[in-house]
């Protein structure tokens, strides 16, 4: 272990005696250790060189604290620099640390990482320094709070207004009070519930519940105070009277003004304030009690020659925001009353002037109607030969004159009638002043203020400048209300400005040929203005202006069917001008759900209704399914055949989502036997399904001729360009994206495309070329529609019905954002409503009458390219060698002849089980994957077995490179661990358990899964049943479906024929067991290798 000691290794007994120093000196002024890599361990600090008065900042030093020896060290002096060798500040570091491991302080290792050193240096500081003591707040409800104010002359600001200093008293009832001698340090304790103390008797730890119920708003308010550390304002501040902030704190007094000013007197109002009068040197015995009442203010005016003069008392009074306050002494009242800014500054100005204010004969009419109201409302106003009735201006009756000079802009001049006389009530310089009511004209004046944008002043008028809303306002709601003030006059020009209501759209439908015409119409607007209406289009707009000037007005929710109808048909304003538009038919259905309104009606013709009806309704003997099929149609199969015969006698498209299992491909292929066009048709779908398509027709539709486009290029540009006129291509969605140039001038009958996800990306090359393909009518086909995104959704109808959900632009803000962004459940329904015609969509739960408890399908894949070529060369081999073989040497190699067929169903399975350099793909485990993610996309749960635990390993590998989760079980796993995997896949959203057919052939519970995938076939179906119910028994509450997956033209097809016709021949082509004693001869295994 590194100790101390050791550091005299890298210094002489002097330098270490000068680092012990420095150390006690404490010149290292910190540092943090790290030992995760122990027993190497990183030293970090600072250390102070007093000596140089440098700082060596952020050093570090690694250490081997086992072998006891410094590894390598940092440091930015000059020392380690010229010397290339361990500097004393890295030392100093170095010692800091021996010295709290050897006393206890830290402890280091793996298991022993404590508190960094600064932090449990702050700690033991802390401890040290602080005591610890919990506070209780005090919450008796006893604490008492006093205020008094002071008053005088000598406390004015510059303009003569006079301040309230206000100071505390607080103690407990009926004790001795004390002065708050500091009010932030007050209120500092009152926030943050500290204590409080005053004198040797007076500690508390306050809180809003201490204080008594008379007190407790004088509390709040100085609680509410900014607070004097931060925001008072020196003594520098200046006051007027519209200030909301004054409140100076000067230890224990506050200067209070302004909003302060009303809120603590307000705060008063229970307890009543005392009072201290300077100029007299005492304090009220009797605390004033805040009364609301007119100002005791005295004020008198008298005539005199020429004149009146106004005497005003000098009279103390304090001017807060909302009030003034007068004190009554003799009375022991604050009389606080509620004055105007204009009250208050007549009130200030007659304080400032010294001399009787003069008001002459020709004002008095006017002061007489301005001031005169005023005066009387906030003084005691006593009149000497003074009448103010005798001064009173009538008054006036109003004319309004409205024009419109010029398009966008609209004026009013008002005149005042006062008897004969005729004045214009807006002039700046008004004639004859003192014979009008100047009051009432400037309340006319203000009142029309709100409704015009500008004032002209060299014409005296009111004036809107191109503002539609002003003008809307005026015309609708301003030109009644000033009715009510006067006379209106409305010039010729502005009379022609009409404020309209919508008139009814009136739209005709009809059939013609494949399309649907419209026709619109108003009542009496031209179509013209609708479209320019329309074009302006928002939902909280009151009004729209045509191009006349004249205004439209709507009522909330008016226009919104009219433009629902414009936008979900997508038409321009080119078109509604125009009157009539064609559209496609597909939109029949949305305009026969939409609903007439007071300003929308929908005339449909008889034709249009007689399409409605071949869609609505259907007649079971219209479409019987055809003799040629060779399977018995479940219900809802059937309502899915008809589905598709009605949607193509339409003229429309269709997307069959039902859930996996449901049988989709039947109900196309029973389709297409029903035609019987003699025209081509066109299936796409994924590489590892094309076989299946064309094994499926095969069995369910035997006289309809295919063609599969597969293989190499030139194999797939002669299947195509030799194709029968009748046939079925069948192709994948690679294929057709590289022969596409082929099928340029094709024209197909029924185009379908499985698993129609592959084309949700609607920029791929391959969603682009299903899209070129010309055909008469589309299906897609598809068990999630929607995986991840709405735009998926609409790639798929942009291949059906191209246009229907419009271009994806105007989709994506139109809907997808609205819906996904902004959960807008309108927009959802309304897509919904949109789509729905054109989709059906059954899951297994929905149809449970129908199906039987189990499900079994058969997959095939396609035997092609490099394993095609590894599997040929196999059974040639093996068949060369059994052609050379006699009946008895046939006999005696059974059991290598069986080794031989395993490698052959391996190389279906996957060549690389057999060669191990193998780099190539294969159809099946494409296949398998394929439907694996189709099936976790839908949401369903899957057991996966085979019989080659290889081939699972194998699986897995391509299931964690697709992000699937899976479970694994086989021979090795051990019974607890088996419980446990079994346990988890039944209650968790994992959706794959790999099983291999031995382990988990039986013995274990799965009804979480509802599909099993059986990989590769086994000699006994009996085993296979076994393994499927794992999952199809007591307890599963869902449909089970069976896909069994089998490599086309090979030893795999011909045994899962031999499984129904010679079960013990399967067993023995399959299985070691009892090989001994097999029947099987060689002219049978010959054959099933053909």
């Amino acid at each position: 272990m590194f100790t101390i000691n050791d550091l005299r290794r890298y210094c002489d007994e002097k330098r270490l005696n000068k680092i012990e120093k420095d150390f006690r000196n404490e010149e290292v002024y910190g540092y943090t250790y790290d030992d995760t890599d122990y027993p190497t361990i990183t030293i970090t600090g600072d250390v102070y060189d007093v000596k140089n008065e440098f700082l060596a900042e952020d050093i570090h030093i690694v250490i081997d604290y086992e072998k006891g020896i410094i590894k390598k060290g940092y440091c930015d002096c000059r020392y380690i620099r010229e010397n290339r060798r361990v500097c004393d500040h890295l030392l100093l570091l170095v010692y800091a640390f021996l010295f709290d491991i050897e006393n206890g302080n830290i402890q280091v290792g793996p298991n022993n990482r404590k508190t960094d050193y600064v932090l449990s240096q702050y700690l033991k500081d802390y401890l040290n320094t602080y005591e610890i003591e919990e506070k209780i707040p005090d919450k008796s409800g006893t604490i008492t709070i006093k205020p008094e104010i002071q008053v005088s002359d000598y406390n004015t600001d510059y303009n003569g207004d006079y301040y309230v200093s206000a100071s505390f008293l607080i103690g407990r009832a009926n004790r001795k009070s004390y002065v708050i001698k500091n009010i932030s340090e007050f209120q500092n304790a009152l926030s943050l519930e500290k204590e409080y103390t005053l004198g040797k008797d007076f500690s508390v730890v306050l809180c809003m519940d201490s204080f008594d119920a008379l007190s407790l708003p004088l509390a709040s308010f100085l609680n509410s105070l900014p607070n004097g550390q931060d925001n008072y304002i020196g003594k520098g501040g200046y006051y007027d009277y519209y200030n909301n902030y004054s409140a100076r704190n000067a230890g224990r007094e506050l200067t209070l003004t302004g909003k302060y000013l009303d809120d603590f007197l307000k705060a008063c109002e229970v307890t009543g304030v005392m009072v201290y009068d300077k100029e007299r040197g005492r304090k009220s015995e009797e605390l004033y009690q805040i009364i609301d009442g007119k100002p005791n203010i005295q004020t008198k005016i008298k005539q005199v020659k020429d004149g009146y003069e106004i005497e005003c008392e000098d009279t103390q009074y304090i001017a807060g925001r909302k009030y003034i306050y007068t004190i009554d002494s003799s009375n022991k009242m604050i009389i606080r009353s509620k004055c105007s800014d204009s009250e208050k500054e007549l009130l200030h100005m007659m304080r400032q002037y010294d001399d009787n204010l003069f008001v002459s004969n020709d004002d008095i009419k006017t002061f007489t109607s301005q001031i005169y109201p005023k005066l009387e409302k906030t003084t005691y106003l006593k009149k000497e030969n003074y009448l103010p009735e005798k001064y009173v201006v009538a008054k006036p009756d109003f004319e309004f004159y409205f024009d419109m000079p010029q398009n966008g802009m609209i004026t009013v001049e008002v005149f005042a009638i006062y008897g004969d006389l005729k004045f214009n009530a807006l002039e700046n310089n008004k004639k004859d002043i003192n014979n009008r009511n100047n009051l009432e004209e400037k309340r006319i004046d203000k009142f029309l203020s709100q409704y015009f944008t500008s004032f002209d002043p060299q014409n005296s008028k009111w004036a809107i400048l191109d503002d539609e809303d002003k003008i809307y306002t005026l015309l609708t709601e301003g030109i009644e209300e000033i009715k009510k003030l006067g006379k209106v006059f409305i010039s010729d020009s502005l009379k022609k400005l009409t404020i309209r209501k919508m008139d009814k759209v009136t739209v005709g439908v009809s059939v013609q040929s494949d399309l649907l015409q419209l026709d619109l119409n108003t009542d009496s607007r031209t179509l013209e203005d609708l479209a320019d209406i329309l074009s302006k289009y928002s939902p909280k707009k009151k009004y729209y202006r045509l191009k006349n000037g004249s205004f439209i007005t709507i009522e909330e929710g008016e226009l919104d069917s009219i433009n629902k109808l414009v936008e979900d048909l997508q038409l321009s304003s080119k078109d509604i001008k125009k009157g009539n538009v064609k559209i496609p038919k597909y939109r029949a259905l949305y305009l026969e759900n939409m609903d007439n309104d007071v300003n929308l009606e929908i005339k449909r013709d008889e034709f249009f209704d007689r399409l409605i009806q071949n869609i609505s309704t259907v007649n079971e003997s219209e479409y019987p399914v055809p003799d040629s099929i060779h399977a018995t149609l479940r219900e809802y199969q059937k309502n899915g055949y008809e589905w598709l015969c009605r949607l193509h006698e339409n003229g429309f498209a269709g997307l069959l989502a039902d859930e996996m299992g449901l049988g989709k491909t039947l109900q196309v292929i029973t389709f297409i036997a029903s035609l019987n066009d003699n025209k081509r048709k066109l299936v796409v779908c994924p590489a590892s399904l094309v076989y299946n398509w064309a094994a499926e027709i095969e069995k369910f539709a035997p006289t309809l001729h295919y063609t599969i486009v597969s293989g190499q290029p030139e194999i797939r540009a002669n299947a195509i360009m030799n194709s029968l006129e009748d046939a079925i291509l069948i192709t994948s969605y690679d294929s057709l994206k590289r022969d596409f140039a082929y099928y340029d001038g094709m024209q197909f009958s029924v185009q379908v495309i499985d698993e129609a996800q592959y084309i949700k990306n609607a920029n791929t090359q391959a969603s682009q070329s299903v899209k070129e393909i010309r055909s008469s009518f589309r299906i897609a086909l598809t068990g999630t529609p929607i995986e991840n995104r709405l735009s998926e959704l609409w790639s798929i109808f942009d291949y059906l019905l191209p246009g229907f959900l419009y271009r994806y632009r105007y989709f994506k803000s139109y809907f997808e954002l609205p819906i996904v962004k902004d959960n807008d459940l309108e927009q959802e329904e309304r897509l919904r409503n949109m789509i729905a015609p054109f989709i059906l969509r059954r899951y297994k739960k929905d149809v449970l009458k129908d199906l039987p408890e189990k499900l079994e399908e058969i997959y095939y894949a396609p035997l092609s390219g490099e394993q095609k070529e590894l599997y040929d060369a196999r059974v040639q081999r093996l068949k060369i060698s059994l052609a050379q073989e006699s009946k008895e040497d046939f006999n005696k190699n059974k059991i290598a002849i069986l080794a031989e067929l395993t490698h052959l169903r391996q190389i279906c399975c996957s060549p690389s089980l057999v060669y191990n350099g193998y780099k190539g793909n294969s159809a099946k485990e494409d296949l398998c994957v394929d439907l694996i993610r189709s099936a976790v996309e839908s949401g369903h749960k899957i057991l996966l077995f085979s019989q080659f635990t290889s081939m699972l390993v194998e699986l897995q590998e391509r299931l964690n490179k697709e992000g699937v989760k899976y479970y694994y079980l086989h021979g090795g796993t051990d019974k607890k661990e088996r419980v446990k995997l079994v346990e988890k896949f039944q209650n968790d959203d994992v959706p794959v358990f790999c099983i291999s057919l031995k382990a988990g052939g039986t013995g274990l519970n799965l009804t979480a899964a509802d599909i099993v995938i059986h990989y590769d076939p086994w000699w006994n179906t009996a085993v296979e049943n076994q393994a499927t119910d794992r999952t199809h028994r007591i307890g599963q509450d869902k449909v089970v479906t069976v896909y069994k997956l089998i490599m086309k033209d090979t030893l795999e097809e011909r045994i899962i024929e031999l499984q129904s016709s010679k079960a013990d021949l399967a067993r023995e082509m399959l299985s070691g067991e009892e090989m001994g004693k097999a029947s099987f001869t060689k002219e049978q295994l010959l054959n099933i290798l053909e």
